[in-house]
């Protein structure tokens, strides 16, 4: 089964965005974009098992991506177990996506297990147009090296 066309785009848009990222660019929302007053964008806590679980709410798009990168990297340490709930999350775009790959591969750079979980049907779909659930779910890629 071929990928339909507009897949190669958004492959594009986030080879592009990961290139920008690693560059070291600006990856702040664009001017302008604001956040609900007192609605957090990503929720975390540390569950009865010390893993920290990140729950990003509404949509993983610049604002959520920046969100979920700082609330990663403020609990990133040699070993951490990071799950990603995805349960309230109801949209996702190419930054989103980025973010989340970025985010696994940090985790998993340090030694420690990153997954995600609860991805809605919608969510899931984009994702696996692109080839980014895959990615993030196979258990042959947990070493870090292979994800993206």
């Amino acid at each position: 089964m071929q990928a339909p066309d507009h897949c190669d785009e958004i492959i594009h848009l986030i080879d592009h965005v990961l290139g920008d990222l690693s560059a070291g660019h600006d990856a702040s929302p664009p001017a302008g974009v604001r956040t609900l007053a007192g609605e957090p964008v990503v929720e975390t806590h540390v569950g009865a098992d010390s893993r920290i679980v990140c729950r990003p709410c509404g949509g993983l798009d610049w604002i959520g991506a920046v969100s979920l990168r700082h609330a990663l990297h403020d609990s990133l340490r040699p070993g951490v177990d990071i799950i990603i709930d995805l349960s309230r999350v109801d949209f996702i775009d190419a930054v989103g996506m980025s973010a989340l790959v970025g985010s696994v591969r940090r985790v998993r750079a340090v030694g420690g297990e990153a997954q995600i979980c609860n991805v809605t049907s919608r969510v899931r779909h984009r994702m696996e147009l692109v080839g980014v659930y895959r990615l993030l779910t196979d258990s042959s890629a947990r070493n870090g090296n292979d994800v993206a």
